[in-house]
C-alpha cells in the first residue's frame, strides 16, 4: 500500500516493470516537490521529464516552476515526444497534461509517458534556485500525476556571426 499523507511523495513500480516513478498527487490538492540547486547567474538550465495521467477517465496536469525559492514562476515546457494518446509533439504550455488509455490506475508502464522540455535562464543575484514540480488537476486527492526521468541540465545557446562573408542562406527570425 501506498503512504497516503500529507507531504508524502509516493513512488510507484509498473506491473511487470524494474523502473520506478514518482507520482506528484500525494493526499493532498495542490501537492509539489522541489530541489534547491546552487545556480549560477546567467546559465542557461534545460529541464526534462516524462509525464502521464494515472488514469484514462481524468487528465492529470502538473506545472514545472523555477525560480528564487519562495517565488517560483511556470515554465513553458514543449511535448517532444508522445504516447500516442492524442496528444500532439510540439505543443507548448505552462501546464503539462498526458492523456493515458490506462483504465485502472494501478498498471502504467513506460508506454503511457510522454517527453517534455523547457528552458530557464538563471538571473542576476539568483545563486540558488527552485525547481518545483507543483500538480494542478489529478483525478482525486490520492492519484495522479506520474512523473520520471527528471533531468537537469546546463544548456548552451549557440551564436552566430550573420555578418561574415562564410555566412549562406537566410539569416532566420530572432
Amino acid at each position: 500500500m501506498s503512504e497516503q499523507r500529507a507531504n508524502a511523495v509516493e513512488l510507484q513500480k509498473a506491473t511487470g516493470e524494474t523502473t520506478q516513478m514518482g507520482e506528484l498527487c500525494a493526499s493532498q490538492k495542490g501537492t509539489a516537490i522541489y530541489q534547491d540547486i546552487a545556480t549560477t547567474p546567467g546559465t542557461l538550465y534545460r529541464i526534462e521529464l516524462d509525464h502521464a495521467s494515472r488514469y484514462r477517465i481524468h487528465l492529470d496536469q502538473m506545472q514545472v516552476m523555477v525560480g528564487a525559492p519562495g517565488h517560483e514562476q511556470p515554465v513553458e515546457m514543449t511535448r517532444t515526444s508522445s504516447n500516442k494518446y492524442g496528444d500532439k509533439i510540439g505543443e507548448k504550455s505552462t501546464t503539462i497534461a498526458t492523456h493515458s488509455t490506462n483504465p485502472f490506475g494501478n498498471q502504467s508502464s513506460k508506454d503511457d509517458f510522454s517527453h517534455y522540455v523547457g528552458y530557464y535562464t538563471i538571473p542576476a543575484g539568483q545563486s540558488v534556485t527552485r525547481f518545483t514540480f507543483r500538480q494542478v488537476s489529478g483525478v482525486n486527492t490520492t492519484s495522479g500525476n506520474l512523473l520520471d526521468n527528471i533531468v537537469f541540465t546546463q544548456a548552451y545557446k549557440l551564436s552566430y556571426d550573420k555578418n561574415s562573408d562564410e555566412a549562406t542562406g537566410q539569416t532566420p527570425n530572432g
